[in-house]
């Protein structure tokens, strides 16, 4: 019997799911919650830019009180430390960024490489 359209057998279906706590005293234990890494507390603030064709640029280059000044000296174009430049006329929104230092971990790094199969004729 398809049971697709067959609305009387609700509970059928709903025994399937278990009901849903909803005490918020459970959730508080330290199981439920995280403590950040002592290494996401260093971050370097920079930018978010949304351009009026909806593409987003981040950078660290510039800041949030770096555009104001511009934008109070009529001034439509931002120079970058590594070269070009941001054209604040099309930009439509931005706000500030934090870029966080993730220390490295070196062996995370690594990538192996599969070994070739070996074509054996000799068989």
């Amino acid at each position: 019997m398809n049971t697709k359209y067959n609305f009387n057998n609700r509970k059928l279906k709903a025994s399937e799911f278990n009901e849903l706590d909803t005490n918020p005293s459970h959730y508080k234990n330290s199981s439920f919650t995280r403590n950040r890494p002592s290494s996401l507390n260093s971050c370097t603030k920079g930018v978010a830019i949304t351009y009026v064709n909806g593409q987003t640029f981040k950078t660290k280059d510039v800041t949030v009180e770096s555009i104001y000044e511009a934008l109070a000296e009529n001034n439509n174009w931002l120079r970058l430390k590594n070269g070009g430049c941001i054209n604040l006329a099309h930009v439509m929104h931005f706000e500030p960024y934090k870029f966080f230092d993730h220390p490295r971990d070196e062996t995370s790094w690594i990538v192996g490489h599969a070994q070739k199969a070996r074509k054996d004729n000799n068989v």
